[in-house]
């Protein structure tokens, strides 16, 4: 399989998991996954088994492990990985905190997600200047 192939089932398979399986999970443990960003809590470490030991639970492993990927490295949820901040299960107990380790983890994170968001802000503000300028220059040689 090419890089562009790999790159291109890893695009579905991680829209998915943001449109699918991560609503999956949020309506199963509402007191756990949150869909507004600035709500998301640090989730107990090794949730996942949990979930996989749910009944409940519809997702095959693979679904869970890209929904969770999705989930916990978004920006809202690693703001709220902070040092002895508590970690909660799936009915939203605290069930232990975080450690200093997770909490630099989790900052350094940050610090790259806000980068690779710059980056794309940028792109976006040369992608409108070139279209001006494409615009201009089309009224130009017409």
């Amino acid at each position: 399989m090419s890089d562009s192939q790999t790159r291109k089932k890893n695009q579905q398979r991680s829209r998915r998991a943001r449109e699918e399986w991560l609503p999956a999970l949020i309506a199963r443990y509402p007191q756990a996954f949150f869909d507004d960003p600035k709500a998301r809590k640090p989730l107990k470490i090794g949730i996942h088994k949990d979930i996989l030991a749910d009944e409940g639970n519809q997702l095959a492993s693979y679904q869970l492990t890209s929904a969770l990927r999705w989930y916990t490295g978004a920006l809202g949820y690693q703001l709220s990985i902070q040092a002895e901040a508590e970690r909660i299960d799936l009915e939203g107990r605290a069930v232990g905190t975080v450690s200093a380790e997770d909490a630099k983890a989790a900052e350094e994170k940050v610090a790259v997600i806000r980068e690779r968001m710059k980056g794309v802000r940028e792109r976006k503000v040369q992608d409108q200047r070139a279209d001006r300028w494409m615009k201009k220059l089309s009224k130009i040689t017409t």
